[in-house]
């Protein structure tokens, strides 16, 4: 290869014409048309879509329905429940008239008895049902102030280190001198020890 200059140049250019001459046209791979097309897949969702959400309208509703059915259910159960009760003087629960205790009526109905009594009106004889008047017992508190002066304790005196202090400011005192004497010890702890004969 023994080229001059102008045969390079010459030899070049000669390559460059052919390209401009011969331009080889681009095919693309993919068709014209897609196989399938864009608009079915955006129908399919939208049809997905749309179906779900009537599932969950449709299941509300009947969520609503039964909760309105049943509400009006425990409604007209309650009025006929009233309807059937509204007279409380004819439901007694015994009717047995007694000159000691009168007429008994069922204790649901009453508000100011209480059930227990009209078992033990029944359950007792007509002689001890009759209450007899009690009076009032009245007790002293002197034997409970006795109880908590025996047990030894007053509020006059504190205890510190074992022992009692009836002075505030000697309380105090001891106090100071007892947090003096742990903060010395506490020093001397935290001393860094120096040991002579280490191995």
């Amino acid at each position: 290869m023994s080229w001059d200059f102008d045969d390079f140049l010459k030899k070049a250019e000669d390559k460059e014409e052919t390209k401009s001459s011969d331009e080889i046209p681009v095919i693309s791979i993919r068709n014209s048309r897609p196989s399938f097309p864009k608009w079915f897949w955006m129908a399919a969702s939208a049809i997905i879509v749309f179906g779900l959400a009537f599932i969950f309208n449709f299941n509300q509703n009947k969520i609503s329905d039964k909760e309105n059915f049943v509400k009006n259910e425990v409604l007209k159960q309650k009025n006929e429940f009233i309807a059937e009760n509204h007279n409380h003087d004819s439901q007694v629960a015994i009717h047995i008239t007694d000159s000691a205790s009168g007429a008994k009526k069922d204790s649901i109905f009453q508000e100011n008895t209480i059930a227990e009594s009209d078992v033990l009106d029944e359950l007792l004889s007509k002689k001890s049902r009759i209450k007899k008047e009690r009076k009032p017992k009245y007790v002293y508190n002197s034997a409970q102030r006795s109880l908590a002066d025996s047990l030894g304790y007053k509020d006059s005196y504190v205890i510190v280190n074992g022992k009692r202090i009836d002075n505030v400011e000697e309380a105090i005192n001891v106090t100071k001198y007892s947090f003096q004497v742990m903060a010395a010890n506490v020093n001397e702890a935290l001393k860094p020890k120096v040991m002579d004969n280490v191995e």
